[in-house]
């Protein structure tokens, strides 16, 4: 293990960062053709990183049959001081923000749907989060888009991104579904946070 500016050595590639990803977070010995299909990199990719994770004492090999087995050192320095943590707090970092911002905003709502880049894992750093709200009546549109609009400043301020809600009446999404508009297809494939469509 580097004692000096560790992490720029474990995370110095994209394909690397991937890899060890599933590695922390998955308790089991994988080959490395399951660790390249799991982390969506080439076996090339994968062998590469897994020999430079082995430099850094990071990961353990053995073989069974013909094939080598590789699984995370849970007891390794930098697993249990600061890797575990991390990944663990990257995987929780969504439902952090639901509940700081998201939740305080759609009290009111019926249905509130994920979609977009952020739900297509496809976002950029400066990506607005999309979010499709459903309500019962006007009176309720008006009480959700002044809660967006207060939390959504601080929300930028915190991340650097937009909150960018489409909100709708039940009257409104009904008869968008009836004239075929194209987002509908787009929130129905999305990730449910709060309550159903009707």
């Amino acid at each position: 293990m580097h004692i000096n500016n560790v992490l720029e050595y474990i995370f110095a590639k994209k394909t690397g960062v991937k890899l060890l990803r599933w590695l922390v977070l998955d308790d089991t010995e994988r080959s490395g053709r399951e660790l390249a299909k799991f982390a969506g990199i080439s076996a090339m990719q994968a062998h590469i990183n897994l020999q430079e994770l082995r430099e850094e004492g990071l990961v353990s090999v053995r073989s069974i049959g013909n094939a080598m087995v590789y699984k995370i050192k849970e007891d390794h320095f930098l697993m249990k001081n600061i890797l575990k943590e991390l990944f663990k707090a990257e995987k929780e970092l969504f439902d952090k923000l639901k509940a700081e911002y998201i939740d305080k905003a759609v009290k009111k709502a019926e249905c509130v749907i994920l979609f977009g880049s952020v739900f297509e894992k496809t976002e950029k750093g400066n990506s607005d989060l999309d979010l499709f709200v459903l309500c019962r009546s006007e009176a309720d549109k008006k009480v959700i888009e002044k809660e967006f609009s207060d939390v959504g400043i601080n929300f930028l301020v915190e991340t650097g991104n937009s909150l960018s809600p489409l909100i709708l009446t039940e009257y409104e999404y009904k008869k968008a579904v009836k004239e075929k508009k194209g987002i509908i297809a787009n929130i129905k494939g999305g990730k449910v946070l709060k309550g159903k469509l009707p």
